[in-house]
């Protein structure tokens, strides 16, 4: 983790075994910066339109921009993503 993503990019688990991690659509190129017990995956990445994107990416759902989860996010710049609690942490 904390590199770019590359189509080797992978979550492995005991239990669910090698997970492929994806990043956003439009996406130019992607790192991760950590992951949790519970195997969510945080990163960031720089798309296509040159602009940065934070990403939650579980095997579930897949990656989702960090700013789609938090309903008014109007005011935000930055968003950090708290992985031990799987909080996410708005900053302006």
């Amino acid at each position: 983790m904390g590199r770019t993503l590359r189509p080797s990019e992978f979550l492995w688990t005991p239990a669910a075994g090698i997970q492929p991690v994806s990043s956003l659509p439009n996406t130019q190129t992607a790192s991760t910066a950590g992951v949790n017990d519970a195997g969510q995956v945080v990163g960031c990445a720089l798309l296509t339109n040159n602009t940065q994107a934070g990403f939650l990416w579980t095997s579930a759902a897949g990656a989702q921009d960090l700013l789609s989860l938090i309903p008014d996010k109007k005011n935000f710049i930055q968003v950090w993503a708290k992985l031990k609690t799987s909080e996410i942490m708005p900053s302006s």
